[in-house]
């Protein structure tokens, strides 16, 4: 009987030696196989996690610009400041250059011709208040008394800011019956440069426009936003740039150069 169970076992195991020879052990080098690439997806995975979050950890290193507008009650205007709130500066630059953005509009709002006026110094610097203040800035003042050209002003105040008299400036020729107008207003490009955590040198741009204050607490278009359609409408090749040196000038002094300029452009587009 003992003799009959092992032949039957060895017949058994003769007849399926090939799955024991091969097949088996085949089928657990897949499963291993398997296992192997399993951990080696998870191990992918975990490096691609561990880079995201380097990344991450890099992205808070970086600075952040940004623009702070305080209104001084006082002067009845806004301070403008440059602010960082990311990460740390090693060193940094900034450059603040004021244009007078001037466009000629048909009757349909498209933009016929573009000019931009550059005024250097057309600004004041202001006091920092803070760690993260980078630079503050302020719009000039203009006496109209100074002045030769006239200008409505309301209760008898003769002094306003730069962007409202070149505002004046460039529209004053505007009349309902026109079917096309001219607008301007003082625009400002930054340039600032740093150095990175890597202690690598960054270049970057900024242009601010204007908004209206809706706030009541001053008039005018006082409030600076980003604008960077004003980088692409610069390098325009049928944009007309001129510069006003307002360095070694009175701010009145400039204000009149600035007119003779506008007046010119003006000439021009309404032949």
């Amino acid at each position: 009987m003992e003799e009959k169970q092992k032949s039957r076992v060895t017949e058994f195991l003769e007849r399926n030696k090939i799955w024991f020879t091969a097949v088996i052990p085949t089928l657990i080098s897949i499963g291993v196989a398997g296992a192997g690439i399993a951990s080696c997806q998870a191990d992918f995975k975990q490096i691609e996690l561990t880079n995201i979050e380097i990344e991450e950890k890099n992205m808070e290193k970086q600075p952040f610009f940004s623009i702070r507008q305080d209104f001084n009650k006082q002067r009845n205007q806004y301070i403008y400041k440059i602010v960082n709130t990311g990460g740390e500066v090693r060193y940094s630059d900034i450059q603040i250059s004021p244009y007078l953005n001037v466009a000629h509009r048909a009757e349909d709002g498209h933009v016929t011709n573009e000019a931009f006026i550059y005024i250097p110094h057309c600004y004041q610097d202001e006091p920092l208040s803070n760690n993260d203040e980078l630079m503050a800035f302020s719009d000039k003042w203009a006496d109209m008394n100074d002045t030769n050209s006239s200008y409505y002003v309301e209760d008898g105040n003769m002094v306003v800011l730069n962007n409202d008299y070149l505002q004046f400036l460039c529209s004053k020729h505007n009349t309902l019956d026109r079917k096309d107008s001219t607008t301007g207003a003082l625009v400002y490009r930054v340039f600032i440069t740093y150095y990175d955590y890597k202690n690598t040198e960054i270049h970057k741009t900024i242009w601010y426009g204007r908004s209206s204050d809706f706030s009541n607490y001053s008039k005018g278009n006082n409030i600076l936003f980003l604008q960077p359609a004003l980088e692409q409408n610069y390098y325009k090749d049928d944009t007309i740039r001129k510069d006003v040196d307002a360095l070694n000038i009175t701010n009145v002094e400039c204000m009149d150069q600035c007119e003779l300029v506008i007046n010119d452009l003006l000439e021009k587009w309404y032949k």
